[in-house]
C-alpha cells in the first residue's frame, strides 16, 4: 500500500496587519518505512491558494503526530483587513496529503477593490470602499503613468493632498475623488492609501499606511468626446 503522511490545518497565531504564523500537525505514519515527511502551508483569497511557504522543519519519521509551523518570518507582506484561506500540505517521496481549509483575517483597515469611472480625456473619478475595522482612518488616492509595486512608498501625485478622514466605523465606505488635468490618450496607474492607527503588535498601537493593489484606467484621446 502506498502511504503518505497525514496532516491536520491547526490555527493562525500572531496575526498582524501584514503577517501571520500557520500552525498544524504532520504524522509521517511512517512506523514501518522509516521515511519523514516535510510540509508547506499553502495561502491565499480564496480556497484555490496560489501562494505557499514553507514549514520551519521536516518531520522525522514516526507514527505520532508532530506541531510544525510555517517557517519564521515567510508570511508577510499581506493585504491589511483581509480574509486568507490556507491549509497545511505534507508530503513524502510516494505523494501528498491536503490538510482542511482554515481562516485567518489580518488587522488593519479592509481596502477593496479600486476602480476609475465617468474617464474623460482630461478627468476621471477614482473609487473604493474601505472599512475602518474600528480604528481612526482617513484615506487618499495616488496616481501615476508608471506602476505602484506592492509594499513601494509614494510616487508622483495625490488626492486629496491631506488624507481625508472616514472616521472609525466596522462597516465598508465608499469614497471617492474626481481628478483632473490629465494627459489625453495616457494609462494611469492608481491606487486607494489608507492610513489608520493598528494594533501592530500587542498592546502596542501605531499609524500605518495600507496600499490596496494598484489599478489602471486610460484616458480619452484628444479627439474623443467628453474632456
Amino acid at each position: 500500500d502506498v502511504v503518505v503522511p497525514d496532516a491536520t490545518t491547526g490555527a493562525a497565531t500572531g496575526t498582524s496587519a501584514t503577517t501571520a504564523v500557520l500552525n498544524g500537525t504532520v504524522n509521517p505514519l511512517s512506523a514501518e518505512t522509516n521515511e519523514g515527511a516535510t510540509c508547506e502551508f499553502e495561502y491565499g483569497t480564496t480556497t484555490t491558494y496560489g501562494t505557499s511557504v514553507p514549514c520551519s522543519a521536516s518531520v522525522a519519521p514516526g507514527n505520532v503526530a508532530v506541531p510544525v509551523e510555517s517557517k519564521p518570518g515567510s508570511l508577510t507582506g499581506l493585504l491589511s483587513g483581509t480574509t486568507y484561506h490556507y491549509r497545511l500540505v505534507a508530503r513524502n517521496e510516494k505523494g501528498s496529503f491536503d490538510g482542511t481549509d482554515g481562516t485567518f483575517t489580518t488587522k488593519g483597515p479592509g481596502i477593496g477593490q479600486a476602480s476609475a469611472a465617468d474617464v474623460k480625456a482630461t478627468s476621471a473619478t477614482l473609487e473604493a470602499t474601505i472599512d475602518p475595522d474600528g480604528a481612526d482612518t482617513s484615506y487618499r488616492f495616488e496616481y501615476d503613468t508608471r506602476p505602484y509595486a506592492q509594499g513601494e512608498g509614494s510616487h508622483a501625485r495625490s488626492i486629496p493632498v491631506s488624507a481625508e478622514p472616514i472616521g472609525s466605523g466596522s462597516e465598508p465606505v465608499s469614497v471617492a475623488q474626481h481628478v483632473q488635468g490629465l494627459s489625453a490618450g495616457t494609462r494611469y496607474y492608481f491606487r486607494v492609501v489608507a492610513v489608520s492607527d493598528v494594533e501592530w503588535e500587542p498592546r502596542h498601537t501605531e499609524t500605518h499606511q495600507f496600499a490596496g493593489v494598484d489599478r489602471t484606467f486610460t484616458t480619452q484621446g484628444a479627439g474623443e468626446f467628453g474632456l
